[in-house]
């Protein structure tokens, strides 16, 4: 097993399916230049979502972000923050510019109400002087004619003049900034303004329409002509209507602007009543932001951030589930995913190490079974020959005893020295030291055969005609004949080996397989043939094996027949043969009475490289020893 071989396809390959770029599928090329080129590549794309079970697709720019994603949180929630300030700022601009109106008006008031005041002075000290005048000719024409100094008089009548002129001054400059106040632009309503302008100019009008006739007549004899019952002349009835219309206008300007105090009072109430609930209003919603980022951005990326520390510290079957439906949700599935694959090669590697384990425990086994048999080799190549002699004179002379017995039997019954019965026994007896002798002797060379395995000649053929011809004569045995036994495979399977040799191991496998199954028992054999060996595998329906005797299966004089027959030497001897081709003889069984399989891998051409297996290195040390004892 190579090492490319021992790396699992999920740990191999990238979590993310990049294209190679000429500087990596070129070895000789530079680093520098492959690094280059896959940023260059990485640059001009964005991760998307993943379209199959391996690799994640990238998805080009400008692709509108889906809605519950991180950045429509993050654009809703910066509109609201924008519509809030928005409010907020509307609100407080909005109050300053009722405060700048309501500045203003207080202002120009502050500039009429002198005014006005000055009209309704100006009024009554025209009146007073109307009166004095009044009051200075009734009594010259009572008294005398010429007896009050006409300079008093004129003096008199000059400043009456005078304050009519007065009058008339401040009502023009009182009358022009209301008119230019009626021409601005109308920007706030009816009721936010100290005094109505319109209303200002019609009593305005009214004093300068009664100011005018008095203009007009001050030199009308009609107006100047005393009544001596009133000492009052028409003019200073007109005068009173004056300073009537000018009191009645200040008193106008008083009066509304009480009803303009009422009127901000409830204007500051409401505008003090809508800032508190835009207020309320806005702490809310920036609330509700807060709570909306915190459960559908941070909570998440905080429990994004545990899920992958607990995946980090080795809790794999930790998963993380989000449920928003954004980037991180996204980000989670890949975690999980990346997750799912690293615990799948996980269990896979573990898988490999528990097999790799059982094969070292396996091929440890075989170098301790090969340890037995070099053991076993050394002690036939020594007392095999010690032997083997003794046993060949008991066999002998049991042949020669049953001979005379034979001859003994030809003779007449009187000149018998022994009975019927007493020669029966005897000739039993002889017949079971000669069979014994002869199997021990088979033994003998059977180990004098395991001792001096060596090298031989190996050639390619095909193994199918090489089963066939063992089919076929274990076919011609009686015994056999009411078992079941079929070739399943290919062909055509060549390997590398000794042919005689091969068929000795096949024909073993045959006939233990045959011998483990009843009458009505099944074997199969499957003849496969791979890239580099070719596998013959002999499977039973018969009495199957525990684990203790698949752990000693190939030791030398073990064996479990049922019949209690059997040198316990036939699997060893074929456990080297197929170590000695290089190859692998492997059994498997479920248990007892669940069948057996015997599973036979030979090379299809010669082996170059050296064998690195236990079982080889066994067998050449055992080799080396043998022709070193020689």
């Amino acid at each position: 097993m190579s090492n490319r071989d021992a790396v699992p396809d999920s740990v191999a390959e990238p979590l993310f399916a990049a294209p190679k770029s000429p500087a990596e599928a070129n070895p000789t090329s530079g680093e520098d230049a492959a690094a280059e080129k896959s940023a260059t590549n990485w640059s001009r794309r964005i991760p998307r979502l993943r379209t199959d079970s391996r690799v994640w697709r990238l998805a080009p720019r400008g692709k509108f972000p889906k809605i519950g994603s991180i950045q429509v949180k993050l654009l809703t929630g910066t509109l609201v923050l924008v519509a809030l300030v928005i409010t907020l700022g509307g609100v407080g601009i909005i109050g300053l510019y009722q405060y700048r109106n309501l500045a203003d008006a207080i202002s120009s008031r502050a500039k009429e109400l002198p005014m006005a005041t000055q009209i309704a002075q100006a009024a009554a000290k025209a009146r007073d002087s109307n009166t004095r005048l009044c009051q200075m000719r009734a009594q010259a024409t009572m008294i005398d004619p010429f007896g009050m100094p006409h300079s008093n008089l004129q003096m008199e009548s000059e400043k009456f003049h005078n304050t009519i002129n007065e009058l008339g001054s401040a009502l023009d400059r009182y009358f022009t900034m209301v008119t230019v106040k009626i021409e601005q632009p109308k920007d706030v309503e009816a009721g936010s303004t100290l005094i109505n302008p319109e209303t200002q100019r019609d009593s305005l009008k009214t004093i300068r329409s009664i100011l005018s006739e008095i203009e007009q007549n001050q030199n009308n004899l009609d107006y100047l002509v005393i009544d001596r019952r009133s000492s009052r002349n028409k003019m200073g009835e007109t005068l009173d209507d004056l300073v009537e219309k000018t009191r009645a206008h200040l008193v106008l300007i008083h009066g509304q602007m009480a009803a303009f105090s009422d009127h901000v009072k409830g204007r500051y109430r409401l505008g003090i009543g809508i800032a508190w609930v835009a207020f309320a209003a806005s702490m809310i919603i920036a609330a509700l932001m807060v709570w909306i980022f915190q459960t559908s951005v941070l909570a998440p990326f905080n429990n994004l951030v545990i899920g992958a520390r607990l995946v980090s510290r080795g809790q794999f079957g930790h998963r993380i589930d989000l449920g928003t439906g954004d980037e991180l949700g996204e980000l989670a599935v890949i975690l999980n995913e990346m997750t799912d694959r690293f615990q799948n090669s996980m269990a896979h590697i573990e898988k490999m190490c528990d097999e790799l384990d059982q094969e070292v425990k396996v091929r440890s086994q075989e170098v301790i079974r090969n340890e037995q048999l070099a053991g076993v080799g050394f002690l036939a190549a020594g007392f095999a020959h010690e032997i083997n002699n003794p046993m060949a004179a008991i066999a002998w002379s049991a042949e020669a005893i049953e001979s005379r017995m034979n001859d003994l039997m030809m003779l007449p019954d009187d000149e018998r020295l022994l009975d019927s019965e007493m020669t029966e026994n005897w000739r039993e007896n002889l017949q079971r030291i000669e069979g014994e002798a002869f199997r021990c002797k088979s033994i003998i060379e059977k180990m004098l055969l395991f001792s001096r395995m060596g090298q031989v000649e190996k050639t390619s053929f095909d193994i199918v005609p090489l089963v066939n011809d063992v089919i076929e004569m274990v076919g011609t045995l009686g015994k056999y004949k009411c078992q079941s036994l079929r070739l399943f495979g290919d062909e055509t399977a060549i390997v590398y080996a000794n042919d005689q040799e091969i068929r000795q191991v096949i024909l073993n496998l045959v006939t233990n397989a045959l011998e483990s199954v009843d009458c009505d028992g099944d074997v199969s054999i499957y003849i496969q043939q791979g890239p580099k060996t070719s596998t013959v595998r002999v499977k039973d329906t018969g009495c199957g094996m525990s684990a203790e005797v698949q752990a000693h299966l190939f030791e030398p004089f073990f064996t479990r027949r049922r019949d209690g027959t059997g040198t316990g030497l036939g699997l060893s001897i074929s456990h080297r043969i197929v170590c000695q081709h290089g190859g692998q003889l492997s059994a498997r069984s479920e248990g007892e009475n669940r069948g057996s399989e015997f599973e036979l891998r030979l090379p299809i051409a010669a082996i170059t490289e050296e064998v690195t297996s236990p079982a080889y290195e066994s067998w050449k040390f055992q080799d080396a020893q043998q022709t070193q004892a020689a």
